[in-house]
């Protein structure tokens, strides 16, 4: 909606009729017969407002509320049906003609028979406006291509057909911001059967294959380009809106950017429910971006916030005003009231959603036990803890997910909460932002949430996905209207003389796209600092300053050593680690150089972890990175090295075992080491005042405080920040020292992949992990596994009457990447 379109109306909301028929409508109060024809007047009115000038989209907007909500409220579907034909609403078109909600005439007969035209390879029947920007997007010639579009107006539906147009030719990278999505994308792309091998890890890739799919985050994209020498015919940015940022967005560029050094005359498309301009993607040498644009959303959300004064309001985005409907006993109170058949509850950080989680449980009633969910408590138990917290909270139909879960119980959670209508619950974070598919019909965001206008219009978007609305066994048009409920509880910034601001940022439809990332041509320094407070300008500036460079300098040609590596530092993130990368490089060099026979022996015999600290951090005044500079201290290298070389070859089980047992050693020893451990901003309670960083920030935890159950579940969140931060930290700098020669590739094997069997590091690079390999090599299985026409994994007759022998988690694990 335009400011002018916001005025506009919002003056218009203060015309007493009007605003009383906005507030009926939006409380769900049926019209008078003389309301009603005054409704569908507005409605058409407004749409002759639109016709006469289509950037008008906010009347197109509110003539639609008008007519939807009339039609649902009053069931009377003709002006619906009228209105869904003439401005190409055909998925509704087609639902109301199948549940013959009007009386069909011979010209209603015809339209149905047009219709088929419109389904796309899925079989859901798309909007004129969709149909007509995919069919031009297919066809387009353009090198740089954006499908700009709500979310779930069938993004991945078209780039399966665009794949498919390719004729099982080229190297395609399917790029995704965040690893939770990588599975997601990665199931959908297979069960395309689009005839590609499909990687989700640079590691997967083989030397010499011309043809695959490569569904990764832009880090194992440049890690394609740099270590294997791989370029790619086509990218495809998802959630395109990131390039945007300055972290994730530099990284974006800069894979964009090599890739055309590579390859001039790639392809790169460009998906977003997020960008208002196109031409704001550009990076610094891509040509103009052919814009391609879905400006129409079928879904109207239902807004209603409860305030910390117990009041309950719902909110008419259009006019900007907030009608009082009543009152709740408290907070958690109206979540059960409000609840719908599938909720999610929106917290912002892990320790809030698992304090969430618990709050609701302790108010929910348990739900009758059945024989699926008590599988899943038993698998639970089994292959994670039995004092998992979500084995209780099962019983009350609830469970949680967020970004320090491992990767493969988060992912079997989702897969439950899909497939089970007895889990009703879901409290979750922004893992869930973007690319998510969950069927959630009911949104609570906590009132604290820091969500700006684009994070709630995506999220919002999540709710009702239109393959739910349309092609799911409850398909029902009231879920065009999805519930969305802004929950403040007492701690909350706002009181009973104000409301939340975050549904006025679902007021416009015009975002502004906000260009922190330097190496965007749209880029403006002087309006990112505007952005910035007086006292960290200079500070932003300066930062800018060193990313540019440093951009640049990655392109230059090299002629000393010291160039080169500083390169290499630059490419791999390295740099991130150090407050000044020339004197990092100025003490790697001088100890890489050591001449001394017995230092250099001596250097050469230490374990990986005390290399890193030698070659790397040496003192730890250099580093930046908090969690990187503990690695200076022996006790910390002892930890990882015993995870590199005994946790990644266990079960998940086994490592929570492990580490609860190592948690109560430290709690046993703590009057001479202490009990406290690093864990984090998420989880930490602790500062760690020994550390002469002196830090003010709790990033440590108290272990000698917590019960057993609370230890076990920091187990289960310490193992997965160790995994990601041995994965995106550690493994950098094992990779820096096989690259400069610094290691053997023994060594690098058994560090990086756990193993120096060949064959087994071949099985894990087709995304297999150490434990999974070894019970199957147990089970006298891995004979019975082999690759096929496209060198994906697969499996012979033998092997799928063995995984009936194991339970459902175990072949969920299986199958996630054997065919």
């Amino acid at each position: 909606m335009r400011y002018e379109d916001e005025k506009n109306l919002k003056a218009a909301g203060k015309k007493m009729f009007f605003k009383n028929i906005i507030r009926k409508l939006t409380l769900g109060e049926e019209l008078s017969d003389e309301e009603s024809i005054q409704a569908l007047t507005f409605a058409v009115l407004f749409l002759d407002t639109y016709v006469e000038n289509k950037s008008n989209i906010g009347y197109a907007d509110i003539a639609y509320f008008l007519i939807l909500k009339y039609s649902l409220l009053h069931d009377d579907y003709q002006p619906l049906y009228d209105f869904s034909v003439n401005f190409g609403f055909y998925p509704i078109t087609e639902y109301i003609l199948k549940h013959s909600l009007v009386e069909k005439t011979i010209d209603d007969l015809i339209v149905e028979s047009n219709l088929n035209e419109f389904k796309n390879f899925r079989g859901y029947t798309e909007t004129l406006g969709q149909h007509n920007v995919s069919r031009h997007f297919l066809s387009s010639e353009s090198k740089e291509r954006s499908y700009i579009a709500p979310t779930s107006f069938g993004k991945s539906s078209l780039i399966v057909e665009y794949i498919k147009k390719l004729n099982n030719e080229g190297r395609i990278g399917i790029i995704v911001p965040k690893k939770s999505l990588l599975m997601q994308v990665y199931r959908q792309v297979k069960e395309a059967d689009l005839g590609y091998k499909v990687i989700i890890h640079d590691e997967m890739y083989r030397e010499g294959e011309d043809t695959f799919i490569a569904v990764v985050t832009q880090e194992r994209a440049l890690r394609l380009i740099n270590r294997k020498g791989v370029n790619f015919d086509t990218l495809i940015i998802d959630e395109a809106h990131n390039l945007f940022d300055l972290n994730r967005g530099v990284l974006l560029s800069r894979l964009i950017e090599k890739n055309r050094a590579l390859n001039p005359s790639q392809i790169v498309i460009y998906l977003s429910p997020l960008v208002q301009e196109s031409k704001n993607l550009r990076t610094l040498s891509a040509p103009a971006i052919e814009d391609f644009r879905i400006k129409f959303n079928l879904k109207e959300p239902e807004l209603h916030e409860y305030t910390n004064d117990k009041s309950v309001y719902k909110y008419s985005r259009f006019i900007d005003e907030f009608f009082l409907v009543g009152r709740a006993a408290g907070e958690l109170e109206y979540i059960k009231s409000a609840a719908g058949n599938k909720n999610l509850v929106f917290e912002n950080t892990p320790r809030k959603i698992e304090a969430s989680a618990r709050r609701l449980c302790g108010s929910l009633q348990k739900i009758n036990p059945t024989k699926a969910i008590t599988d899943i408590k038993n698998i639970l138990a089994k292959e994670v803890h039995p004092k998992y917290y979500v084995l209780d909270y099962l019983d009350y139909g609830l469970i949680y997910l967020h970004g320090k879960l491992p990767d493969l119980i988060k992912e079997y959670l989702e897969s439950k909460f899909n497939e089970l209508a007895e889990i009703k619950y879901l409290v979750a974070n922004s893992v869930l932002l973007e690319g998510m598919n969950l069927p959630i019909d009911t949104l609570f965001i906590s009132g604290s949430a820091r969500l700006n206008d684009k994070d709630i219009t995506n999220l919002v978007g999540r709710v009702n996905r239109l393959d739910q609305v349309f092609l799911s066994d409850g398909a029902n048009l009231n879920k065009l209207l999805p519930n969305i409920h802004i929950v403040n509880g007492v701690g909350d910034a706002n009181n009973k003389r104000g409301h939340n601001t975050m549904f006025q940022h679902l007021r416009s439809r015009l975002f502004e796209d906000e260009i922190k990332n330097p190496t965007l041509s749209s880029y403006d320094l002087e309006a990112d600092l505007k952005r910035k407070n007086k006292d960290t300008r200079d500070r932003h500036k300066e930062k800018i300053l060193n990313i540019q460079e440093s951009e640049r300098f990655i392109y230059s040609k090299v002629e000393t050593e010291n160039e080169e590596i500083r390169q290499y530092f630059i490419e791999n993130n390295l740099h991130d680690y150090y407050y000044s990368l020339d004197d990092a490089i100025s003490k790697f060099v001088s100890i890489k150089e050591q001449t001394n026979v017995e230092e250099k022996l001596a250097l050469e015999a230490k374990p990986m972890m005390d290399k890193i600290a030698t070659f790397f951090i040496q003192d730890g005044q250099n580093i930046s990175d908090r969690a990187f500079k503990r690695l200076r201290h022996k006790s910390t290298q002892n930890y990882y090295e015993n995870y590199y070389l005994l946790s990644v070859k266990q079960s998940l089980n086994a490592n929570v075992v492990a580490q609860v047992k190592y948690f109560e050693k430290k709690i046993a020893e703590r009057k001479t080491l202490g009990s406290t451990v690093y864990i984090g901003e998420s989880f930490g309670d602790t500062t760690y005042t020994n550390d002469e960083n002196n830090s003010a920030q709790p990033v440590y935890v108290e272990l000698a405080d917590k019960n057993d159950t609370q230890l076990v579940n920091l187990a289960i969140v310490k193992l997965k920040i160790e995994e990601d931060f041995a994965g995106f930290t550690i493994n950098k700098f094992i990779q820096a020292l096989f690259d400069f020669s610094l290691i053997n590739e023994d060594d690098y094997n058994l560090y990086i992949y756990g193993t120096k069997d060949k064959d087994k590091i071949e099985l894990t690079k087709l995304g297999l992990n150490l434990s999974l390999i070894s019970k199957l090599e147990r089970d006298g299985q891995l004979q019975n596994l082999s690759l096929d026409e496209y060198n994906n994994l697969t499996a012979n007759i033998e092997f799928e009457e063995y995984l009936n022998t194991l339970d459902e988690f175990q072949r969920f694990e299986i199958r996630r990447f054997v065919n």
